[in-house]
């Protein structure tokens, strides 16, 4: 005894995945830079103004599909989960990087999802 199992549209399935694949390779840039960009602005605003130098040293940088928000100051781990002696967490970083996530899979879907 066999059995047998046709699958049909094949062809049409990997023709499918061929454009979906071209137009999340031409719209992902603009993805990752609209994540940046949110990135950035989320990390402006939750970060803490007592001097204004954390908000002013940073940084959003865009390199091909890679995109970061950043800050060379060497006390930021300190303000984003706190201390003991200078009190507790001012997170901006992790929110930042939240709403980073949360707009470039939006965008990454809205790219899938169009016909």
């Amino acid at each position: 005894m066999s059995v047998k199992m046709k699958i049909s549209g094949l062809e049409e399935f990997k023709a499918a995945m061929a454009r979906k694949s071209k137009a999340l390779q031409a719209g992902l840039p603009d993805a990752v830079k609209e994540a940046v960009d949110a990135g950035y602005e989320t990390a402006s605003s939750k970060a803490p103004q007592r001097t204004g130098e954390l908000k002013g040293s940073l940084e959003k940088k865009i390199s091909g599909l890679e995109g970061e928000v950043k800050t060379d100051l060497r006390y930021v781990h300190f303000v984003e989960f706190g201390t003991k002696a200078h009190g507790g967490p001012q997170p901006f970083i992790r929110p930042a990087q939240k709403q980073a996530n949360k707009v470039l899979i939006k965008k990454v879907l809205e790219i899938v999802n169009k016909k």
